[in-house]
């Protein structure tokens, strides 16, 4: 049986802050239509890896392509546009706006047409606006939002916001969504339906590249686990190979591995 082709592909990263390397070379694929998380101990570079794939830091070396298509130098904007989108530690919503604003918002940004560009096109701007409406209805009944969609961002609970910010990384059916802490400040039932929604979602032919801490989530919800220790990729594997390398122990409570399980690992 053919393996699906990786969404994406990233070879040889590095990212050095004056003299300090916070990246070391790290390769790694994401696999189509997967959930693959990104774990290791605080400092390890995960967050600077996300930044860089997705535009927002500039790597020192390396390379990377969504869908066989090199977007190692592109902005972030362009980013989008390719097909990757990615949430952030800190919700990021415009307050001012209703939910449904802010959903049209980001399903501008993965390459529907401007609203301003249909100014005059009576019939491209109702296309447009019925186009936007269904894919926001659709997702939204999904995430539960219907019943927000017309109330402004920042007058919703912080729970809301981040299932928001999820839909808004959900419409326009990008090619990789790349979550930074899903469940950071969250509570536990919204944890567990959020790891619903990203099964559900992943059913439905989506891909996830997340960064999370909590372990339980991880294990129950990934194909793949890529462990970064000191800017290094350390392992990478099913989440039960995972589990029992003891270098993972290692690195994150700092219990040596004993000979016997070193030859095992």
């Amino acid at each position: 049986m053919t393996k699906p082709n990786p969404i994406l592909r990233l070879t040889g990263l590095s990212k050095n802050y004056q003299g300090v390397q916070a990246l070391k070379q790290v390769s790694f694929d994401v696999r189509q239509g997967s959930i693959t998380s990104l774990i290791g101990p605080n400092g390890s570079g995960k967050s600077t890896l996300i930044d860089c794939i997705s535009g927002f830091q500039q790597a020192s070396a390396g390379r990377w392509f969504l869908a066989g298509h090199e977007i190692s130098q592109a902005p972030p904007w362009e980013i989008v546009t390719s097909g990757m989108r990615r949430t952030f530690q800190t919700v990021r919503l415009y307050a001012e706006m209703s939910v449904r604003d802010n959903l049209l918002v980001a399903l501008q940004g993965r390459g529907m047409r401007p609203w301003s560009r249909n100014l005059g096109q009576g019939a491209h701007w109702r296309r447009f606006q019925a186009d936007a409406h269904q894919q926001i209805d659709d997702i939204a009944g999904i995430v539960k939002l219907t019943h927000i969609l017309d109330l402004p961002g920042g007058a919703i609970s912080y729970g809301q916001q981040k299932l928001v910010a999820l839909a808004a990384a959900l419409v326009g059916e990008p090619g990789l969504i790349v979550l930074d802490e899903p469940l950071a400040g969250v509570n536990p039932t919204l944890c567990r339906e959020i790891g619903d929604l990203l099964q559900t979602f992943q059913a439905r032919g989506y891909t996830f590249l997340l960064v999370e801490h909590n372990m339980d989530f991880v294990m129950r919800l990934s194909d793949t686990v890529i462990v970064l220790d000191q800017g290094q990729l350390l392992t990478q594997g099913p989440p039960a190979e995972v589990q029992q390398d003891p270098r993972v122990l290692e690195a994150y409570i700092g219990v040596p591995a004993t000979p016997r399980q070193e030859a095992l690992a």
